[in-house]
Formats: C-alpha cells, structure tokens, sequence
C-alpha cells in the first residue's frame, strides 16, 4: 500500500477515473470505474487514516466534477426548439426541481460506489491491526494530590 496523505490519494484517483472512463480502449465505464476511484482513493492513504469514507469521498468529488463538465459543455439541440411562451413557467418550474433531485441522487449514488470501492480495499489490503480501532478512550487516572486544603469561609475557633 501506498503512504499518501487523504488529498493527494482523492486527487490520484479522480484524475486515473477520468483516464478511465474516457479511454475506449480499456472498456471500463460507467460505475465500475466510479468503485475503482474509491478502491484506488482508499488504497492509496495511510493505513492509520484509511477507512471506507475515503472513497466515498472521492466519489462525491468525482461526481461534482463531472457535473461542472456537463454544465459547461454545449448540450446537442434539435433542429426546432418550442416556444418559451408555449410552455410556460409551471414547465420551467418542473424542470428545475427535476435538476436539483438529479443532482442530489447523483451525488448520491457515486458516494456510494465510492464507499463500495473504499470498503473492498479496507477489507482486502489492510492489515487488521490498523483498521480496528478501540470504541472508547481511556482516560488517565489523576493521582490524589497531598496539598494543603483549601481555604474555606468557616472559620477555626480559637
């Protein structure tokens, strides 16, 4: 295994997803190149940081990122458009709330295929004295300190 640090392994793996799955060559696409990010996000940490949220995480980045792409590239348009005026606002309005779930349930779904691919590399390759870690702290135990007592407002009869 790697020793990266949490960023640096998010990075390797959104920028070897996108080598993914716009090569034909390799045939990978879709969501199985979206489990390889976590498996690879989650591969590459540091075994005392690795955990299965790593990947979910480069899940979540990898679909922000995809989604600034398709906003910013030309969608393909037919020949004749319908009048704005035909349709009417309640159209508009249904198709904003149609984005907005779409990019949620987007989101969504990648931080899970993420969280898929991180937990198959915890579980596969990490060493099981790294990927357990103790339910509760203890705390140390404070000595009895031999001072002299406190003062109080009641005072010593002479």
């Amino acid at each position: 295994m790697a020793k990266y640090s949490m960023e640096i392994s998010i990075i390797i793996s959104i920028v070897a997803g996108l080598i993914i799955s716009n090569i034909p060559i390799v045939g990978i696409r879709g969501m199985l190149s979206i489990v390889i990010v976590g498996f690879i996000a989650s591969y590459f940490t540091e075994p005392e940081k690795t955990s299965s949220m790593v990947g979910a995480t480069a899940g979540v980045v990898m679909a922000v990122l995809l989604l600034i792409i398709s906003f910013l590239s030309p969608p393909d348009l037919p020949y004749t458009l319908p009048s704005a005026t035909s349709l009417g606002v309640s159209a508009m309005a249904n198709e904003f709330f149609v984005l907005i779930l779409g990019i949620i349930m987007t989101v969504l779904i990648y931080a899970f295929l993420g969280l898929v691919g991180g937990y198959l590399a915890t579980v596969f390759f990490n060493p099981p004295e790294v990927v357990e870690t103790p339910r509760y702290i203890e705390k140390p135990i404070k000595p009895i300190s031999k001072k002299r007592p406190r003062r109080t407002l009641e005072r010593k009869k002479l």
